[in-house]
């Protein structure tokens, strides 16, 4: 299934190599002993952080929609 590489890439290309590289980094060790699980709703609110932008629509188009980004 290549949705989520597909919207990875789409973020990365939306927000450049190191701004996504840093988030991805940053994810992976503030939620690293996050139980029982991580939700998406936790990477949105990283990325809103990070970037001071609005992401909800997007991931409402892209990942709970049908659109292809």
């Amino acid at each position: 299934y290549s949705k989520g590489p597909a919207l990875l890439a789409a973020i990365r290309g939306e927000i450049g190599d190191d701004l996504f590289f840093t988030a991805m980094k940053s994810f992976q060790k503030s939620f690293a002993t996050r139980r029982p699980a991580v939700v998406t709703s936790d990477f949105v609110g990283l990325l809103e952080y990070m970037t001071k932008k609005d992401w909800k629509p997007w991931f409402e188009r892209y990942y709970y929609g049908t659109e292809v980004p």
